[in-house]
């Protein structure tokens, strides 16, 4: 896969290199030079990467021949990561629950903690379910919930033009038929009145002051509007909350994900919302991670609210 992304290098990195391992040496050096952590995990994966093999392969191959094309991606790819750019973005790939996604500056970059997102929507029961992913940015949880289930309805939405595009992308490549995309605000852009089974989102959960202390390959090239969750973090998902109200169907299920130490606010706007049998799940580090909750059967015609 070509590289999705072009950024001006910081520095001219001369490297003259015949053999994996005299590229991969002069690479770690570069790269520690310039201050960047993780020289070595870097430099080793967008290798591997480039001459097509896995990472624990590569000591393997230090004496074989480099040819001069992918020497100079290397080479580039190098001179990107020493400007601190995202490792998947140079490699213009990342895996994503056993589908290699592509990633560029287009989109947020798919997080390993998000596919708990998506186990807990394969939970859900049922069949021909129509499910909403909101905020889908690259489109990993739409094509992944519609490569595992394509009895479902899917539909994907995004403020952002671009990362529809990319999305789109995803979708064609990996053979995920049938997703809808459509651009809008939360759920402005769907037709009034239509209603879901699910909706599933990823919103940005990050409060705006943290987001100029996130890491700098992190703040330097990923979308910021991505991130940036206003003032507590949950501007954007307290949106969400209140207007999934309306498109929901009873007994619809709403799965969140959110950020560490979050989940206790969710659930009380959850609660406070008419949702029921709220639930937090943690990730591998113990923090709040996924909050799913029903939406409460609306009252009838023939019912009374008491």
């Amino acid at each position: 896969m070509g590289l999705a992304v072009t950024s001006p290098e910081p520095h001219r990195i001369e490297m003259q290199t015949a053999t994996i391992g005299t590229a991969l040496g002069d690479g770690i050096h570069d790269l520690e030079s310039a201050g960047i952590d993780e020289a070595r995990l870097l430099a080793v994966h967008l290798l591997a990467h480039i001459v097509d093999c896995r990472r624990l392969e590569l000591p393997l191959a230090v004496t074989r021949s480099l040819a001069a094309a992918d020497q100079a991606r290397y080479r580039h790819g190098i001179g990107r990561l020493a400007a601190n750019e995202p490792l998947q973005y140079v490699m213009g790939c990342t895996e994503f629950c056993g589908h290699i996604v592509q990633t560029d500056a287009r989109a947020l970059i798919p997080r390993p903690e998000t596919e708990l997102l998506v186990e807990r929507a394969l939970d859900l029961p049922g069949d021909e379910l129509r499910v909403v992913d909101v905020g889908t940015g690259s489109g990993c949880i739409a094509v992944s919930l519609a490569l595992a289930r394509p009895d479902w309805d899917l539909t994907a939405v995004d403020t952002s033009s671009l990362a529809l595009e990319l999305a789109a992308e995803n979708a064609a490549r990996l053979g995920a038929v049938g997703i809808r995309f459509a651009q809008g605000d939360i759920l402005d852009g769907l037709p009034a009145g239509e209603t879901f089974d699910a909706i599933v989102a990823n919103l940005p959960y990050v409060p705006d002051d943290e987001c100029d202390r996130l890491a700098p390959r992190v703040r330097g090239h990923e979308p910021r509007i991505a991130l940036a969750g206003g003032a507590d973090g949950l501007a954007i998902v307290r949106r969400l909350v209140t207007a999934a109200c309306a498109r929901l169907t009873d007994r619809g299920t709403i799965l969140l994900e959110i950020g560490a130490g979050q989940g206790a606010s969710v659930e009380k706007w959850l609660v406070q919302e008419g949702y029921e049998h709220v639930e937090v799940r943690q990730d591998v580090a113990s923090c709040d991670r996924i909050v799913a909750a029903i939406w409460g059967e609306r009252v009838g015609a023939g019912d009374s609210a008491a």
